[in-house]
């Protein structure tokens, strides 16, 4: 052998001299019309901020949705309003039901009941706004 190792029976590795390296291509994928606007859905989703969550009480085709946790007073709804394309962030609004025992969402996700301490059930739309309205009421 060679001290400088400039003359070697071994071949060179590949991307070494001048060979060319052939990388498999990706396949591609077409998202039809949607495109890549399930990207920014989930980036969104992947960047909500850290915290004891319970539940997905909502989730809109715009992308919004609102999550229950558990703070010191009770239950707290986790608004996440979508901001409007083509951004990829949104609006977090916290809100604190004191006086919220429970909740439930109805088998097609149309319908929440929100159950009181008192033992009063509200039905409501499942929407965000509806959510929020529900938020207002006093008697919670």
């Amino acid at each position: 052998l060679d001290p400088k190792n400039e003359s070697s029976s071994a071949e060179a590795a590949p991307g070494e001299g001048n060979e060319k390296v052939k990388f498999p291509m990706d396949v591609e994928i077409d998202f039809g019309e949607q495109g890549l606007s399930f990207a920014r859905r989930a980036y969104r989703i992947a960047n909500v901020p850290k915290m004891k969550y319970i539940g997905l009480l909502s989730q809109t085709p715009d992308g919004s949705f609102a999550l229950v946790s558990k703070g010191s007073s009770g239950i707290q709804m986790e608004i996440y309003t979508a901001e409007s394309y083509p951004s990829d962030r949104f609006d977090h609004t916290s809100i604190s039901f004191p006086r919220l025992l429970a909740y439930d969402v109805s088998t097609t996700r149309s319908y929440a009941s929100l159950i009181r301490a008192d033992g009063t059930i509200q039905v409501i739309q499942n929407k965000i706004s509806s959510i929020v309205t529900a938020c207002k009421d006093s008697s919670f």
